[in-house]
């Protein structure tokens, strides 16, 4: 287990994360700010634009708005990258795991029983539920949808993984000498970065954080158990992929022209039955995959091997 301990190489002053975090997170507003002046310019010369108009013009739930909202992810993924190894001299695939590479069966594996999982899940409720889900199908849009979150969901939740459970789970596990520690402080961080999605509006802060804060702690606990983020990777990519291409609450299918919506009313009902649905195909995948990956829970979250690394012995 060598993904906490590997942090310790290079320099690691916590001046140098605030400076990463900080560079990569302004860098990849860019696509955002050329999407939002290149709307301002169209309006203007067309006479008819005005400030108060500017929040209506911003549409996410169009495809060009998925578009811009994912480039910038890509660019937080990649500056963060490529900012790394200059500011912490130390090789930024020691942020992917301890082998130090990437492992695409861990990956390709959570991914794949991950969505089998939700989409048994999905469909007990809607043969429970079939007046709650309204079925689409535009091809064009559809099939489009479906490309783009091809292409840009793996680097959306990539990037969430990378600097949440790679940056930033690797740097307070050196500050605090404890994996345990790391998971929570990072799991409550993700929580509430994620405090202005539609959902908190939608459904009361209390309820969103309930869910957001369940699926941090399951992607902590194969980070911590997997020694690495491929397997978290593998489950964020399957779940943000089927919310965007196949089950959307209404009002937030960003672009990706999802198969079915459900009514917000269904879904302030049910993310408690979510939390607990997360939280049983957790304990499946590990069931599934402990003996193939030679998963050990005391050994993984003993943090003895990480202090002591921390303290030079």
């Amino acid at each position: 287990m060598n993904f906490f301990e590997n942090a310790r190489e290079g320099k690691n002053h916590w001046l140098r994360y605030v400076a990463v975090l900080a560079i990569a997170y302004i860098a990849s507003q860019i696509p955002s700010i050329i999407y939002v002046v290149g709307l301002i310019v169209k309006k203007m010369s067309e006479g008819n634009f005005s400030p108060e108009q500017l929040s209506s013009l911003i549409n996410l739930n169009s495809q060009t708005g998925f578009v811009v909202l994912m480039l910038s992810f890509v660019f937080w993924f990649g500056l963060t990258w490529l900012l790394f190894k200059p500011f912490h001299k130390r090789e930024p695939m020691t942020m992917i795991s301890g082998d130090r590479r990437f492992r695409t069966d861990r990956f390709l594996g959570a991914a794949g029983v991950y969505f089998i999982f939700l989409l048994i899940f999905w469909a007990l409720l809607a043969i429970a539920r079939p007046d709650v889900f309204t079925f689409h199908f535009n091809a064009p849009k559809f099939f489009v949808g479906l490309l783009l979150a091809l292409i840009f969901v793996p680097f959306q939740t990539g990037c969430e993984e990378l600097i949440m459970r790679g940056y930033l789970m690797q740097g307070f596990g050196l500050c605090t000498k404890s994996k345990i520690w790391a998971l929570v402080i990072v799991t409550i961080m993700f929580a509430l970065l994620h405090s202005n999605n539609n959902e908190v509006s939608d459904f009361g802060f209390l309820r969103a954080m309930v869910v957001y804060l369940t699926g941090s702690a399951v992607f902590g606990f194969f980070t911590v158990l997997n020694d690495g983020i491929e397997f978290s990777w593998g489950i964020h990519f399957a779940h943000n992929f089927t919310a965007f291409t196949l089950f959307a609450v209404e009002g937030n299918e960003y672009g990706s022209s999802p198969l079915f919506t459900i009514t917000k009313d269904f879904a302030s009902e049910t993310l408690l039955l979510v939390s607990a649905a997360e939280i049983l195909i957790a304990v499946a995948l590990y069931f599934i995959f402990r003996k193939k990956f030679g998963w050990n829970i005391r050994e993984a979250f003993d943090s003895r091997q990480l202090k002591a690394v921390c303290e030079g012995k």
